[in-house]
């Protein structure tokens, strides 16, 4: 069982469930290899990083792995899945994830907004600071 992770900051957990099932176990691995490396062209030896990826680690738990890593995923955004996503030639993952995740951000933000524009902070003290 997954526990609570900590992940980037705008992918969900049926964004990453929707890329798991759509990547081939090798894929995966491969795309997690390429996630490892820092720089914004891989810069290292793929293959022989993607060897070190464990093989009896199903897909959710590595890029839950990558996303829930200071220093990788965590409090990062989707552009760098999506930009390695691109790097290995899965275009229209990438593609759908960016679309997907604007998607979603945009219904996040016309339902706060519809709801609780400007949450805990809309005091009548806290407004009326800013009245004309």
């Amino acid at each position: 069982m997954l526990g609570l992770t900590w992940t980037t900051i705008d992918i969900n957990m049926d964004q990453f469930k929707y890329l798991a099932n759509s990547l081939t176990p090798e894929e995966c691995r491969r795309l997690y290899a390429a996630l490892e490396d820092p720089e914004f062209e891989i810069s290292f030896n793929l293959d022989t990083t993607e060897r070190k990826v464990p093989l009896d680690m199903p897909c959710l738990a590595l890029l839950l792995h990558w996303s829930s890593t200071a220093g990788q995923g965590k409090g990062a955004t989707h552009e760098m899945l999506s930009h390695r996503l691109r790097q290995l030639k899965h275009d229209d993952l990438a593609e759908w994830l960016s679309g997907n995740v604007f998607h979603q951000l945009a219904i996040d933000l016309d339902y706060n907004m519809k709801h609780d524009p400007l949450g805990p902070l809309a005091t009548e003290e806290s407004l009326a600071e800013y009245s004309l």
